[in-house]
């Protein structure tokens, strides 16, 4: 909430929450992958589907990549892509788009 809570109409931490717990299954996209480092959440990537309106064509997205600041520098939103990439391969999914705040760079 604290990174995107800005940008996004509406915003709440409790919707940022639901939606979240929404994304937490194994089975299905929309789905959340989640790094944790014990009990701490390292960093998070989620699998979405029709993400955005004014692609109607493009059903499935990765977005919300996120890093917490200890874990930064170490690879480790490189290695949630992957594991979203293979992930949506399971699903029978064989072309994702990106969506991202930094359309000139950046991680992708």
């Amino acid at each position: 909430f604290d990174e995107w809570g800005s940008i996004v109409e509406e915003a709440s931490v409790e919707r940022f929450e639901q939606k979240l717990l929404d994304y937490l299954n194994e089975s299905a996209i929309p789905c959340v992958i989640v790094a944790l480092d014990g009990d701490t959440i390292a960093g998070v990537v989620q699998l979405k589907f029709h993400e955005m309106s004014i692609y109607t064509d493009k059903e499935h997205w990765i977005g919300g990549v996120y890093v917490d600041k200890p874990y930064r520098g170490k690879q480790l939103a490189s290695r949630l892509v992957t594991e979203a990439e293979r992930l949506a391969s399971t699903f029978g999914v064989t072309k994702l788009y990106l969506q991202t705040e930094h359309p000139e760079g950046g991680l992708y």
